[in-house]
């Protein structure tokens, strides 16, 4: 069997209940997890991997926004049941839920803010060309 059938009969036998969308999405994304954190295990990695490398792996995800974080930490807790990993899943998931609450832009969406007057003025030149 290849790793992502392991990791989805994993997944099924701690949440039976849990949906296909939501198992392919978790399936999906601790697959392409060793690549991501850029750890060593590469084609040896295994289900086990995660919960060995757990704590490195949080390390790892350190410098994701708090919502993608979330994502790749509930499909790690789910996998592993580790607690460490659930008490920073639920960090983040306050963290997003106060950001939604107060309806603040995240850093990526401030960085990218165009003005009304630049979409505006845009729009004018654009016009203007065709």
């Amino acid at each position: 069997m290849d790793l992502k059938q392991l990791l989805a009969e994993r997944i099924v036998t701690n949440r039976p209940k849990l949906s296909q969308s939501s198992l392919r999405t978790y399936v999906s994304t601790l697959a392409n997890l060793p690549k991501r954190v850029k750890m060593e295990g590469g084609s040896h990695v295994d289900v086990d991997w995660y919960s060995h490398n757990a704590h490195k792996i949080l390390d790892e995800l350190n410098d994701l926004t708090a919502n993608k974080r979330k994502s790749i930490l509930s499909a790690l807790f789910i996998l592993t049941g580790d607690e460490k990993i659930q008490k920073e899943m639920r960090a983040d998931l306050q963290t997003v839920n106060d950001e939604y609450k107060n309806q603040s832009m995240s850093e990526v969406q401030r960085k990218n803010w165009i003005d009304w007057s630049d979409v505006l003025k845009q729009n004018h030149y654009l016009k203007q060309k065709h």
